[in-house]
């Protein structure tokens, strides 16, 4: 409320009630709230006026995208959320996924720690489970669809700069129109069109600087690395509570002991300390240029040479205009981008057009079409290696220039290379050109009716050349690599659709015709020991004596020279049904097939339905709480499919050939062909049947609204390689086996704290929970045993039954297929407790392991269930303030409920004790009683791993900006110009030991600096 003409004013309390000075009688109080019309009223010789806000309807009234067509916000029956990318553009994200991360409850955001910088996403977590990380994150992507066509390609492709809008799909009924893709959700892009008035410009400019942020610290030359190698020897040769060793420092220990010191280390009667020092070091085993930098004092931090401060630039450029019959959106993007990770690079040129021209009235043609060219740039110098090397030691020789050709062949310790000799000696070229337009065709029809048809070739070409050459020392000959990739694709969608008013009854119809088909093609060349010249590198394939046409690269295990194809076609249908604003209906239906599943299981259908009641247009919601002004219950059923982790082939036999020396008088080569992947022509989807409960509100006037989604799914038929008996002749095959069930709620919170002519302070608060559980994997029951091998008997005394769980993989029926069962720790044996530590096999300083069922064994009846290695709970915070031209946003992110597993307390590796340093992590001797953290060279039984907490509270973005006030745009002829400084990952609070709970190395931290403008 504010007194209109001046800056006097205030806000509501919660009951309504107010109460302002006005200067006269002629004054005009303006009332306004979000999501209600803005009135005006004369204050005349009124002491008090009270009134009521009519709503807005234009916020309800707000287009959704809900696949293959769009519905107003009010007639939603589906869990469906919608982000506008203009919500957190200040921010800068450098990804369409960054755009998700704090704006969409039921939807968690990975972090990327590579200069691609393109982090995975998952929609109210896994609906499916792999044996192998890697696989099952793919298999619980969501599907993504970009202006109305699904999306192929790769999300670095996509220029968060053009994206308008997002709809994220989150229950199974608002899924279920892309059937067999859409069991993890659907996340749909909107990617930017003109807009009526003057042509646009838009420019925008973010320059960064990539720091690394909480990562672990290795120890340090000097004292703390001496102190460790000392520790760890005496360790290892059991003389920690002897009053001297030859290890320790000569000056620290008892004068009484200093000569048997001195003559232990082979140099009696010595005085000068350089040579007492020297002689200490040699018994850690120092390398020459260890011990030359060791008398130089001379030390160095490997980080410094494995990680950087990397800079990161992106620029881009819009041009967009709209009239009666043309509207147009054109950009050009370019990010170079490094990490902290040294030579590490991705560049990237985006374009896109956005046509649409009106022929005639009733007939729209146009094209949505993007461009992608990235450079993946040199190969990164690895740096995992960093926690072992000596600070004592450099990558290049003492005293010569830090080029290739003086690199040290190896670093000192055990088994250590250099980690700069191959990245210095390769030469690589990795690009890719990717092109996907869409070309449509939209007629109006009479009564209602339009049609609209889509045609999407792809277009995706990637090359990987590498040259090796023969100057790296661990190379005996040049090696050269040419691997081409390339995938040819496209879509077709028909789509009917028609919208009709009757009065209070709204109808909305839509009918799909879909056909894809892909198509990749790989070659995969190898050559080495170049003759008579290397010199053309990978462009002098022919040279190479060895040539070589694998059919597995060695290097990824993954097959090579490919040629391959697939297709799908769809058929669905919809009906939406409005009656009144107060009763909404939805059901749909789509028809499948695939080529990759069985000639039995090529077809599938997918069901939904849905409903919604808006409570408060109800007649008799006049006499409900003044607090609440809208109130939407809804609820929704439906099955969707998945086909994740199936490669092209999976329900056909696969036969493989190769030779065998066969002896007929000599021994002869012979070809044979052999079986060697089992047919299963009734493999078929996941499929995931889910329901869905929610609720919008909308409290005080809007100053508070939000939505609450409670849900239950279960997909069943997953899709796993199942072991086979050996008398079948194969180890396993991919098949439909076994169920995994997955709920949880989402629950997302909106509210205007203060808001003024001046001021305003808004805030976003989301919450995802999200569990599963193993119900089955299809086995047969067998009895349960007790831990002596009895048979477990019932009340009758016959045999209890039970499936048996996968203990290989770590799976267990009726529990979290994340689940961790490990052994308890409580504690670690002490000084005097060698009697109890001794039952075990152990020793004062290993982790004292629970023996639950207290038969004096650790085995692994004493395994237990200590929590989940995935979270749980995801939370996000945002609060966005305005103030006269600055704006400031600051957001918070936490995961909770997970653990992290690691066997370096134990203290126990191997490269731990054979080389020069390690983790600055605790460790136990007598002298210092550590309670988790093992001694050096401890006892480890059984794989044992210690869990600690991976929960985490991140300050994930702080913003500042600066918008110049419309007298000085004027005076430069701009429409808008917004300077600001932004921070990613400004700090995290965790009690994780092993750097950031995301990447124990890497974790970035990103300073920037953005300029926009519009003309």
């Amino acid at each position: 409320m504010i007194v209109k003409g001046t800056t006097t004013g205030g806000i509501t309390g919660l009951d309504g009630g107010y109460s302002v000075t006005i200067p006269d009688d002629d004054a005009v109080l303006i009332f306004s709230s979000v999501g209600y019309e803005t009135i005006e009223v004369p204050v005349g010789n009124q002491s008090v006026i009270d009134i009521s806000l009519v709503p807005d309807i234009t916020s309800l009234e707000e287009i959704v995208v809900i696949g293959y067509g769009t519905s107003k916000k009010k007639d939603l029956t589906g869990s469906i959320v919608n982000v506008k990318a203009e919500e957190v553009s200040k921010y800068k994200p450098t990804s369409v996924s960054e755009i998700l991360r704090t704006t969409a409850p039921g939807l968690q955001v990975g972090y990327a720690t590579n200069a691609r910088n393109v982090p995975d996403f998952e929609v109210r977590g896994d609906a499916s489970i792999k044996a192998n990380d890697n696989d099952e994150r793919n298999a619980n992507k969501p599907l993504i669809v970009v202006d109305g066509v699904i999306f192929l390609g790769d999300l670095a492709e996509i220029n968060p700069n053009d994206i308008e809008s997002v709809d994220v799909l989150k229950d199974a009924s608002a899924a279920a129109i892309y059937g067999s893709q859409a069991s993890n959700g659907v996340v749909i892009f909107t990617t930017k069109k003109g807009e009526y008035g003057k042509p646009k410009i838009n420019f925008s400019s973010r320059i960064g600087l990539i720091t690394g942020a909480k990562r672990q610290e290795t120890f340090k030359g000097g004292d703390e690395v001496l102190n460790w190698l000392t520790d760890m020897n005496e360790s290892i040769n059991e003389l920690l509570e002897e009053p001297w060793t030859k290890y320790r420092d000569y000056y620290s220990i008892p004068a009484e002991y200093q000569d048997d010191w001195l003559l232990a280390n082979g140099i009696p009667g010595e005085t000068d300390p350089a040579v007492i020092n020297g002689a200490r070091v040699d018994n850690f085993g120092f390398w020459e240029i260890e011990k030359e930098n060791f008398n130089n004092g001379t030390v160095y931090d490997w980080q410094d040479f494995l990680f950087h401060t990397g800079v990161r630039q992106d620029y881009d450029l819009s041009v967009s205009g709209r009239n009666e019959r043309v509207s147009y959106y054109y950009s050009l993007g370019y990010s170079d981008r490094e990490s902290v990770q040294i030579w590490e690079s991705f560049k990237t040129i985006t374009s896109r057009l956005n046509l649409d021209v009106s022929i005639a009235e009733f007939l729209n043609v146009g094209v949505n079409a993007s461009f992608s060219y990235q450079d993946e740039g040199r190969q990164p110098v690895g740096s995992g290696g960093y926690i072992t090397a000596s600070p004592y030691d450099q990558p290049w020789q003492n005293g010569k220039p830090n080029t290739r050709e003086f690199l040290n062949d190896q670093s000192a310790g055990s088994n250590r290379g250099n980690p700069y000799q191959d990245p210095s000696w390769n030469t690589r070229e990795h690009d890719r050109y990717m092109i996907n337009p869409t070309l449509f065709t939209k007629v109006t029809l009479p009564l209602g009716f339009s049609f609209r048809m889509d045609y999407t070739p792809r277009l995706d070409i990637r090359k990987r050349f590498d040259f090796d050459d023969s100057g790296n020392p661990g190379r005996a000959v040049d090696r050269g690599l040419r691997r081409h990739n390339q995938s040819v694709a496209w879509q077709w969608n028909n789509i009917l659709s028609w919208d009709k008013e009757f009065g209070e009854h709204r109808f909305s119809l839509t009918g799909l015709y879909n056909a894809e088909r892909t198509k990749n093609w790989e070659t995969y060349v190898v050559s080495s020991n170049f003759s008579p010249t290397s010199e053309l590198g990978y462009n002098g394939l022919p040279f190479g004596l060895n040539p070589s046409i694998p059919f597995r690269d060695v290097a990824d295990e993954n097959d090579v020279n490919l040629d391959e194809v697939y297709s799908r076609t769809a058929l669905m249908g919809r009906i939406n049904y409005a009656f009144g604003d107060r009763y909404n209906f939805s059901a749909s239906i789509r028809r499948d097939g695939f080529s990759r599943f069985g000639q039995d299981n090529t077809l599938g259908n997918f069901p939904s339905l849905s409903g919604a009641w808006t409570i408060t247009n109800e007649d008799f919601m006049v006499s409900a709480p003044k607090f609440l002004n809208y109130l939407k219950i809804r609820a929704s059923w439906g099955i969707n499919g998945n086909s994740s982790g199936l490669e092209s082939y999976n329900a056909y036999g696969r036969l493989s050939n190769n030779l065998y020396l066969n002896y007929s008088g000599g021994y002869i080569a012979t070809p044979y062909v052999e079986l060697v992947r089992i047919a299963n022509p009734n493999l078929s989807w996941e499929r995931n049947e889910a329901f869905n409960i929610g609720l919008d509100f909308g409290l005080w006037n809007d100053r508070l609204s939000g939505s609450f989604d409670a849900y239950t799914s279960e997909t069943k038929d997953l899709l796993l390689d199942q072991k086979l008996p050996e008398v079948t002749g194969f180890g396993s095959a991919k098949t439909n086996v076994g169920n995994l069930k997955n709920s949880g709620f989402d629950l997302g919170l909106n509210s205007i704290n203060m808001s003024s002519e001046n001021f305003v302070w808004t805030s976003a608060f989301n919450i995802t929970y999200a569990v599963n559980k193993i119900t089955t994997f299809g086995n047969k029951p067998i009895p349960l045993k007790d831990s002596e091998g009895n048979p477990v008997l019932d009340g009758s005394g016959n045999p209890v039954l039970a499936e048996p769980d996968d203990l290989q993989n770590g799976w267990f029926i009726g529990e979290n297929k994340d689940v961790i069962w490990d052994y308890d720790v409580n504690g670690v044996y002490q000084i005097g407790e060698e009697a109890e530590a001794a039952k075990f096999g152990l020793f004062p300083g290993d982790f004292r392991i629970v023996d639950l069922d207290g038969d004096g064994n650790i085995d692994v009846d004493d395994k237990t269930f200590l929590g989940l290695k995935q979270n749980p709970w995801y939370i996000t915070f945002r609060n966005d303030f305005e103030y006269k031209g600055f704006d400031l946003g600051i957001v918070f992110l936490a995961k909770l409920g997970y653990k992290g597993g690691s066997d370096y307390p134990f203290n126990n590796r191997q490269e731990y004790i054979k080389n020069h340093n390690w983790y600055n992590l605790p460790y136990w001797t007598p002298q210092n009683k550590s309670n988790d953290a093992a001694r050096i060279n401890s006892i480890r039984l059984g794989g044992q791993q210690i869990w600690v907490s991976k929960s985490y509270l991140r300050l994930q973005n702080v913003s500042l900006g600066y918008s110049l006030p419309e007298n000085i745009l004027e005076k430069i002829k701009l429409d808008r110009l917004r300077l600001s400084v932004n921070v990613e990952n400004a700090g995290v609070w965790t009690k994780w030991i092993l750097g950031d709970p995301e990447s124990e190395r890497e974790m970035p931290r990103t300073y920037s600096f953005s300029i926009d403008f519009t003309f």
